[in-house]
């Protein structure tokens, strides 16, 4: 094996361990911030849903949407979506915690009011064309709450009278 090849290989094997400290530290941060896009293809007259799985309560959702015409977009928490889930026909529950249209981009936040999965619903029913989307979620979790300093703090004394 010559010096190159050995030393590419080595490469390879290193870079899977420090992406995984990386990875571990990023994780452990107090807010820690991950980001994936997907794209996908609606017909038209149905839905795509997006899960975003073990989402802690406070945590901000950062959607990005970007398509060629216009749908509906919803955001919705896990346990009453899985029962739209249940219901081919219905993309998420009658009470999303955000709906709205979007023409050709659209970007927001929500933040999570409570810990568990929840699901961003590409919604094309009303639509008559096919659309490509391009849909990039950014969670960021909340910074660890700080513990009170337990040192008793000193009260201010009053001028010495003279």
């Amino acid at each position: 094996m010559s010096g190159r090849a050995w030393s590419a290989a080595g490469v390879i094997g290193l870079r899977r361990p420090v992406l995984a400290a990386l990875l571990a530290l990023a994780l452990l941060s107090p807010a820690v911030a991950q980001q994936a896009t997907y794209n996908y293809e609606v017909p038209s007259g149905q839905f795509k849903r997006v899960r975003i799985i073990n989402v802690s309560e406070g945590t901000v959702l950062a959607v990005l949407v970007k398509l060629d015409g216009q749908m509906d977009v919803l955001v919705a928490y896990g346990e009453t979506a899985d029962r739209a889930e249940q219901d081919d026909k219905a993309p998420a529950p009658a009470r999303p915690l955000l709906r709205v249209q979007a023409v050709k981009q659209l970007s927001f936040s929500v933040r999570a009011p409570l810990a568990g999965q929840y699901f961003v619903v590409l919604d094309n029913r009303k639509g008559t064309e096919p659309q490509a989307v391009e849909v990039t979620i950014a969670v960021q979790r909340p910074a660890a709450p700080r513990e009170p300093n337990k040192e008793k703090k000193e009260e201010p004394r009053p001028f010495p009278r003279s």
